[in-house]
This record gives structure tokens, sequence and C-alpha cells, in this order.
């Protein structure tokens, strides 16, 4: 299988980053707080009732470290699982493949929303767009709904990524015919 090369990538990468840096600048927060409510240090502010205040006041900070930490986990552990989903589509399709990894687009051009495809196999028996999960433990699915919860449905995820990249193919009338553009979910552990 061949890769092709184009201009996007990274999305997880990226996002990986924000949540790291999010997540630190939680934390220098929460340590702030402590320093100036902590009456043994000499950072210590006196004002009356202030104590109290910014000792609940600092749970912010904490959860929004926790929370950031989580996503920044997730991000990696949906990086290691593409890489490994990559990793086994190389060495399952030959000649006549082409694989097209970490597409970013726009949704929504108003709201500058952006959206990514994990992979796109491009084959003489069609086209393949791939949807990674790096989850473990058992997974229910009916309709739309998933357990355990993630951020958006995988199938609806899925679902909008095979349309962009036909609606895509079909505005550039690059083939001459309709093709079918399929859809899946791939989870990893």
């Amino acid at each position: 299988m061949k890769e092709l090369p184009h201009g996007s990538g990274g999305w997880l990468k990226k996002k990986s980053r924000e949540y790291l840096i999010k997540a630190l600048l939680y934390g220098a927060a929460f340590v702030f707080l402590l320093l100036i409510s902590t009456p043994r240090l000499p950072t210590h502010i006196i004002p009356p009732d202030f104590d109290n205040s910014v000792t609940l006041f600092a749970i912010v900070p904490v959860v929004g470290a926790y929370l950031n930490l989580r996503e920044y986990i997730a991000c990696n552990r949906g990086m290691e699982g593409e890489r490994r989903v990559k990793q086994l589509l190389d060495s399952e399709f030959g000649a006549g493949y082409y694989i097209i990894n970490d597409v970013e687009y726009v949704y929504d051009e108003k709201k500058n929303s952006k959206a990514n495809i994990d992979h796109i196999i491009l084959g003489p028996n069609g086209i393949f767009v791939i949807e990674t999960k790096a989850t473990a433990g058992d997974i229910t699915y009916k309709k739309d709904f998933w357990y355990p919860p993630f951020r958006l449905s995988p199938s609806k995820q899925v679902g909008f990524n095979r349309s962009w990249v036909k609606k895509t193919i079909d505005e550039a009338k690059a083939l001459g015919f309709t093709i079918w553009v399929e859809p899946i979910i791939v989870f990893i552990k």
C-alpha cells in the first residue's frame, strides 16, 4: 500500500498539545492559589475571609487540570491506535491500494469548525473511510447510542466523514461515474 502525501495531518497531536498546555496552566493556577492561601508561607495574603474563598476557588483549577489531562491521555491513546491501524493496513493491502492518513477538513465554514478523518483507503474495489477508536473493554451499540459513551457517536462521526469524502469527490467531478464510499469503524485496544 502506498501512502499519499497531503497538506493536512497531526490533528490529534495538535489537540494533545493543547490539552497538555491547558492542564499545565490549570496546575500553575492551583499552585499560585495554594501559595497565596497558605498561612505559614510568606506569600500569604491576609484580607478577611480570603483563606476560605481562595481555598474553595482552588478546586476549579484542580478540576480543569484533571479534565484536560484526561483528554491529553485520550488523544495519546488515539494517536497510538491510529498508528497501529495504519501499520495493520500497510501490512494487509498490497499494490493497487493507496492510503491517506489524518485528513483535517472544515465542515462548517461559517464557524470554521474542523473535523478529522483517520484513514482514507483508495483501492480497486472502492473508497473506504476509516474511523479508529482506541478503547479497552466491551462496547455496546444500539442505533447511535454507544457504551461506553464517546464524545461523538462513532457511527455519526464516520458517517459525516464518509459524506464529506463523497461530496468532495462528486464536486470535483474527478470520476465520470458515481462511486460508493464505505464507512468503517475500527476498535483497537
